[in-house]
């Protein structure tokens, strides 16, 4: 399997950026990069990984640990603004739209939606994180509004009705199935008809193989007890040592690692009707890219998702990809 930062550099080989959007990019000084690095290193980084499994500082000084570090830095904001960044600019526009984040994370998606002329909104429910978001935020001078809370008590925390735009980048499938459905009917609420509601980088738990928590196949198929169980079996670490003591609290734990999101809860938490969703990441690509049709046809197993889409042929084809790399658009 290839790791996140040679993905994200194929990525970027096969995906041209349109000028106006590199136009609006913004760099950090050698002195504002090592003010970025402190605040990784003295907020986000300083948690013990895992649970028990390691240390921050065992983490860090791991090939995944460092891999994960340089994400946060830098990689994670290249990437979206050479895929995401321009598919949402297709099917959304982003420049003045009023944009809701949820789960901003440490930043990165944020500041490649403000660079683009996006007013944005961002919670996040941990503290660490939203340190860090406000850090990145402040040095590359973007002007955000940052708010803890939780994406299932949204509406405890913005006023309805403002947004054109509500984003979960990387977001739901950490939430427990209670807390996405809540928070999705809530943001469907902020909306006005015409809005958009986008879920991006969400592992379908439809696919064969698990590239977002476990790295093995059929994980996301597995009941949680015995994904628990399994987990042990993982290439991945230290997730592959982090489950050995079966509690209540741990299942949560391993569930919020990421356990997979599917069309059933949009469907639950929208309803069947009044909604269509729009252009999918990977057909953008694919059309935008000679490049990136090529390397579909060579690493997708087309056989599997002509099945399922046989199995259920109401369902539009954009939630049967390896991603939920969606846009859904408010009739």
């Amino acid at each position: 399997m290839l790791s996140p930062t040679l993905q994200n550099k194929i990525r970027k080989a096969i995906s041209p950026i349109p000028r106006r959007l590199a136009a609006r990019f913004r760099q950090l000084d050698p002195s504002n990069e090592q003010e970025l690095r402190r605040s990784l290193e003295t907020h986000y980084f300083t948690r013990e990984i895992w649970g028990k499994a390691t240390t921050a500082a065992e983490y860090l000084a791991s090939k995944e640990g460092q891999d994960d570090f340089s994400q946060h830095l830098f990689e994670r904001l290249d990437n979206f603004r050479s895929t995401v960044i321009p598919w949402l600019d297709r099917v959304i526009g982003l420049n003045g739209k009023r944009v809701l984040e949820i789960g901003c994370g440490t930043g990165t998606s944020t500041v490649a939606l403000a660079e683009q002329g996006a007013s944005v909104t961002a919670i996040e429910i941990d503290d660490e994180s939203l340190r860090v978001a406000e850090d990145r935020c402040n040095l590359y001078q973007l002007d955000v509004e940052l708010f803890k809370a939780n994406g299932a008590d949204v509406l405890d925390a913005v006023k309805p009705g403002n947004f054109d735009a509500v984003i979960y980048m990387a977001v739901v499938e950490h939430m427990t199935i209670p807390e996405r459905l809540q928070s999705l009917r809530d943001c469907w609420s902020l909306l006005s008809p015409g809005g958009f509601l986008a879920i991006i980088e969400t592992p379908n738990r439809l696919w064969l193989h698990d590239a977002h928590t476990s790295w093995l196949p059929f994980y996301f198929w597995l009941p949680d007890d015995l994904a628990y169980l399994y987990s042990q079996k993982s290439p991945r670490v230290p997730f592959n040592t982090a489950f050995r003591d079966a509690n209540l609290a741990d299942m949560e734990d391993l569930r919020r690692q990421g356990r997979g999101v599917s069309f059933h809860e949009i469907e639950l938490a929208l309803g069947s009707e009044g909604w269509q969703p729009l252009l999918g990441m990977r057909d953008f690509l694919r059309r935008r890219s000679p490049l990136w049709s090529i390397a579909h046809l060579l690493t997708t197993p087309h056989g599997f998702q002509r099945s399922l889409r046989k199995a259920a042929p109401g369902i539009p084809r954009v939630f049967f990809e390896q991603s939920l790399d969606v846009v859904i658009q408010k009739l």
